[in-house]
């Protein structure tokens, strides 16, 4: 028996690690975002909160309300807030996935911030990278689909690397979202992401080349109503 768990030592047996959403109905939870934007008019910053209501929750899928607040853009020198963009109430399942589709309309360009964290539908392994395609049910469909790679587990946070395509419903060519996350294995929450977001399409009539970002949870964020 000795000889056997010191040969799982050496070989460095692993236990897969499964990573879901878990919604509670009242929670609410927000996350700071930083944005540079790449333009011909030179980088373009943007700060907001991203926050997020859970309206109920039945198992594997929830009713949330996402808000994009705060908002705030810096051209050069000059800095104006601007306006929050309208809440969206969608539908989300035990992977983050906005199963009910996601419309593209005008002025939600910052959307594929609704897709960071989305899950793999398997148990990962460190070093693995494991593949993913998810498509919501409205009829125009919004498709997501890439790779993640678990790099590390330290304590309850899982490391993970996400290689995807984001294709929502009016665009012609995806959006390609990659990113390096760190989550709560307990509740698969991103409590901190970084990276990168090419093929965007036009902002406000100006085009933009790349998209850098970073995302972490706010202080203090966590919120449940009293039962």
């Amino acid at each position: 028996m000795i000889t056997t768990l010191a040969a799982a030592t050496l070989l460095g047996i692993q236990q897969p690690v499964l990573l879901k959403r878990v919604y509670r109905a009242g929670e609410e939870w927000s996350r700071d975002v930083s944005l540079a934007l790449s333009s011909p008019m030179g980088d373009i910053l943007v700060r907001l909160k991203m926050a997020e209501k859970t309206l109920e929750a039945d198992g594997s899928r929830a009713t949330v309300q996402i808000s994009l607040n705060d908002v705030v853009v810096r051209i050069g020198e000059n800095e104006m807030p601007s306006n929050s963009v309208a809440p969206t109430t969608v539908r989300m399942d035990s992977r983050g996935f906005v199963f009910n589709g996601l419309p593209w309309t005008a002025g939600n360009n910052l959307s594929f911030l609704r897709y960071i964290g989305v899950l793999p539908p398997e148990a990962l392994l460190v070093g693995k990278s494991v593949s993913f395609s998810y498509e919501s049910s409205d009829p125009a469909g919004t498709k997501l689909s890439g790779s993640v790679l678990l790099e590390e587990v330290k304590g309850k946070t899982a490391v993970i690397v996400v290689k995807s395509s984001l294709a929502p419903p009016g665009l012609g060519k995806p959006i390609q979202l990659n990113y390096k996350a760190w989550v709560d294995a307990g509740t698969g929450k991103v409590k901190e992401a970084e990276g990168t977001v090419t093929d965007v399409p036009a902002m406000q009539g100006f085009e933009v080349s790349a998209i850098q970002f970073v995302v972490k949870e706010s202080k203090g964020s966590v919120k449940e109503r009293n039962q």
